[in-house]
């Protein structure tokens, strides 16, 4: 029979952004009080979360954002030796949770740095230097923790004219993520705050074991400086390590003025070190991307990463399955509210539903899952379903379960579907990763050092891990906190004779 119930989109929350691992922000804090600090109107920022809290038609928001222009003459120039400047800024949001800014205008000259920090000295973001200029000359950062952060531009002096630097808007994070695994003493405790469900599993767990390549490519993102999901880089036929990266449609990427893929800030390796919890690394971010194709049919985006991945960061470039075969088993590895990464099994073959997505007219044609370990949440959305041969062939729309209901359905927009999706190279998969027409229909995951991948379908790609493993078994809790599901679809066809245990 047609299951009644609702199915939740996964979209979601945030976690703590990149420490930077050359300079200590203590060191930065020198005469602090002589900084000029500019603040946002509390009143107004109290309004828009409060909307924001309410809002029910797109992925929950970590943060609002708010114009707050200034400029070079704002901030206060000091010299640090005979050869550098320093210019610095403050800017605080009277109870933010995380701070993450985005400049109009970023132009660094040759030598030059950009540092975002917190005003306590824990966490620094950056160096975001010449390369990190979106082809606009604008930049996302990372986020801060806290609500006062410093903004710095360390420059030769000789190129202090040649420095752009135009702030636009800053992001007031109003749902907490993990302190803790910054260092910090303990998180804020906030209304619907907590650790990810205590049924998830990490990929640091024995479950985890074969699929340490696929979590390498898993990655946990933001947008705007308001929205997070899960991402994953995906290979091509030709193994050029162009950094493709796979999401869902519905995250939003590239489909508003507040969303643009230039905005995207990608956070590698975010995970536990064993499988009870542990901080993850948070030192591995690259801000900015570019739209490549997306679809609402199939709930799928392309971006193209401004950057390929730092070699040190040790990322995998996931395979793929466009044939259209259900799985008989698999994997989904995610980052749920910005969690640190967890893994979701399943043992029963998936099947070909449609779902419609309520309030609007997007339909999209998915695989239907059921879980034998694990669950997805909110943050989940985009992360990719994985058959038996670890490759791709879905990536998460939404879904029901939850450790209370852990039957319920999850849906993934299928990718054979995603792959010819619109006549138009611009909506579909095949034209960007099969550009020169091969015919192939899957292709293994691989190493960025590695020659291209098989495209056998049969042949098992990426099984063994290369990251190391926890030997607890069970569940693991990790470090930032899950939101309420929110945003719901309505099923349109049958899906599975399975009664639904959530509104």
């Amino acid at each position: 029979m047609a299951m009644m119930g609702r199915i939740l989109l996964l979209s979601g929350l945030l976690v703590l952004g990149q420490a930077h691992a050359a300079t200590q922000p203590q060191a930065n804090l020198h005469a602090l009080d002589a900084v000029p600090r500019f603040a946002l109107d509390g009143a107004a920022v109290a309004k828009v979360v409060a909307t924001a809290e309410q809002g029910k038609s797109r992925p929950l928001q970590f943060a609002v954002t708010m114009d707050l222009p200034l400029t070079l003459s704002d901030g206060r120039w000091e010299t640090l030796d005979a050869d550098t400047s320093s210019w610095r800024l403050r800017v605080g949001s009277a109870g933010a949770q995380s701070l993450g800014f985005e400049f109009s205008r970023f132009r660094m000259p040759a030598g030059g740095e950009l540092l975002i920090y917190d005003a306590r000295g824990q966490l620094m973001q950056g160096p975001y230097t010449a390369t990190s200029e979106t082809p606009e000359g604008r930049l996302w950062t990372a986020i801060v923790p806290g609500a006062e952060a410093v903004i710095e531009a360390r420059v030769p002096t000789a190129a202090r004219d040649a420095l752009q630097l135009e702030l636009a808007r800053v992001g007031h994070g109003f749902r907490d993520f993990s302190a803790a695994a910054a260092g910090i003493a303990e998180p804020r405790a906030i209304p619907g705050g907590g650790a990810a469900a205590s049924c998830e599993v990490n990929i640091a767990c024995p479950a985890g074991n074969d699929w340490g390549n696929e979590a390498r490519a898993v990655a946990t993102y933001t947008v705007g400086n308001q929205f997070i999901c899960t991402g994953q880089l995906v290979n091509d036929v030709p193994g050029d390590n162009t950094p493709f990266f796979l999401t869902a449609n519905h995250c939003e990427v590239g489909q508003t003025l507040t969303t643009p893929a230039s905005s995207v800030v990608v956070y590698w390796n975010y995970q536990a070190s064993g499988c009870s919890g542990g901080a993850g690394p948070l030192n591995h971010t690259q801000s900015g991307a570019k739209l490549i194709a997306g679809d609402s049919g199939a709930d799928f985006t392309l971006i193209q990463l401004n950057q390929t991945p730092d070699p040190s960061y040790n990322v995998w470039y996931a395979g793929w399955d466009v044939t259209g075969t259900p799985a008989t088993s698999g994997a989904d590895i995610h980052q749920p509210g910005g969690d640190v990464k967890k893994i979701s099994l399943f043992s029963r073959p998936t099947s070909k539903v449609t779902v419609q997505l309520q309030n609007t007219l997007r339909t999209v044609q998915a695989w239907d899952v059921v879980w034998s370990l694990g669950i997805t949440e909110d943050g989940s959305s985009g992360s990719g379903l994985y058959n038996s041969n670890h490759h791709l062939i879905g990536v998460l729309s939404g879904g029901s379960s939850s450790c209370a209901s852990p039957g319920g359905d999850d849906v993934f927009g299928r990718l054979d579907v995603a792959w010819t999706a619109q006549a138009l190279a611009s909506g579909q998969l095949k034209a960007h990763l099969d550009p020169n027409n091969t015919g192939a229909k899957c292709v293994a995951g691989r190493n960025p050092g590695d020659s291209p991948a098989s495209t056998d379908c049969s042949v098992v790609g990426g099984s063994a891990a290369t990251q190391g493993t926890g030997g607890e078994s069970g569940g693991g809790s990790g470090g930032a906190w899950p939101i309420s599901l929110s945003l719901l679809l309505a099923p349109l066809a049958a899906l599975r004779s399975r009664r639904r245990k959530k509104a």
